[in-house]
């Protein structure tokens, strides 16, 4: 497999993507949870995180501690460089979808200051885990031929609106236990490369679950 392509030190561009993104994490830490402003800042955030990161198709290589033996003595030398910068970008993301997360936790009881805004996540590649457990969701989520390239977290949820996966894959576990779905839920084509746990969810509404490929399921109670 080709090495990865040389980001920040290398590419003008990269380095304004990833200086963004630290502006970025500046204002969610100071950004109150008023409409206009948590609005202009969830749309920003949710960009950030569509925005094609060149490094992406290299998670297999990158996400490891050490090169792997196959790679060529080339690549081998450019891993510490490579990796480094893969980090510091997957430091970066998460460190905004962790300001998404804190915000929209909560119940239906309590919801998060951030949980009636809309969120789109779609055609996203999450090259790192995601955990967005606990969340409670009053308007539609948006995660359609998104890519997750490791582990993902949604248990615990509840959603008030579509929760749309269409075209998505999974290619980690992935987690939506002890869910509740007060609206349509939409897995259409999507892949499950991993294992899938969806037990003790409720479905209050409609769910549309066509062309779906799984590997391994806990669909109980």
């Amino acid at each position: 497999q080709g090495g990865a392509q040389a980001g920040p030190a290398g590419d003008p561009g990269q380095r304004r993507r990833t200086t963004g993104g630290l502006a970025l994490i500046h204002a969610g830490a100071t950004t109150g949870d008023e409409d206009a402003e948590a609005t202009a800042l969830i749309d920003s955030l949710c960009a950030y995180i569509r925005s094609p990161y060149p490094m992406a198709p290299e998670y297999e290589i990158l996400s490891r501690d050490e090169p792997d033996p196959a790679l060529s003595e080339e690549d081998k030398r450019n891993f510490p460089h490579d990796k480094a910068e893969f980090d510091a970008e997957v430091t970066v993301r998460l460190t905004l979808l962790l300001a998404v997360h804190t915000r929209v936790i909560g119940t239906r009881e309590s919801p998060g200051p951030w949980s009636g805004f809309a969120y789109d996540f779609s055609g996203s590649v999450f090259f790192y885990p995601v955990n967005l457990s606990g969340s409670y969701w009053s308007v539609p989520l948006n995660m359609a031929e998104a890519t997750f390239c490791a582990d993902a977290d949604f248990s615990s949820s509840t959603y008030l609106a579509d929760a749309i996966f269409n075209d998505t894959v999974f290619n980690g576990d992935v987690d939506f236990s002890h869910s509740i779905y007060g609206a349509d839920v939409h897995f259409n084509k999507v892949h499950f490369n991993g294992v899938l746990n969806a037990s003790s969810t409720i479905y209050e509404q409609g769910v549309s679950i066509q062309g779906v490929c799984l590997q391994e399921a806990d669909l109980s109670g």
